[in-house]
């Protein structure tokens, strides 16, 4: 039996992908895995696109949204908001084929993530070669 190995086209968004990024909102917000405040970000990235800002990473599977990642591009640093694979792509290394092209895109340029991370989520980031380290927020009486 022959191994069947999916394509992907893993690129920077574009403009005209507007309507596949709105379609594929619709799924993660229906989506329970989804933090809730980020299950309606599609319009804030499409935003981000049509404004000519960098940090969108996309995968197509089948000219059909797959994954997506958003981060927020500095001179100096670059930080991972969200990301997101759709339930029937999922362990299929798609999200690290994103992580990836941000890395091909931002050569050389700090990486750090500012989502939320479960243990599962913590363990992908570790794969991918992030360090965890941990930072505590107190507050005075």
């Amino acid at each position: 039996m022959m191994n069947m190995i999916e394509e992907y086209e893993i690129r920077e968004a574009r403009s005209e992908d507007h309507g596949a990024i709105y379609d594929f909102s619709l799924i993660a917000s229906k989506d329970e895995t989804v933090p809730r405040f980020l299950r309606n970000a599609g319009e804030f990235i499409v935003k981000k696109i049509e404004d000519g800002k960098p940090g969108v990473v996309v995968a197509f599977h089948e000219d059909e949204l797959v994954g997506i990642l958003d981060c927020r591009v500095e001179e100096e640093k670059i930080t991972i908001k969200s990301i997101y694979v759709r339930k029937d792509h999922r362990r299929k290394g798609v999200a690290s084929m994103l992580v990836n092209k941000l890395e091909k895109m931002f050569p050389g340029r700090k990486k750090q993530v500012a989502t939320a991370v479960t243990e599962k989520g913590r363990k992908f980031w570790e794969s991918n070669g992030f360090v965890t380290k941990q930072w505590i927020l107190e507050r005075e009486t």
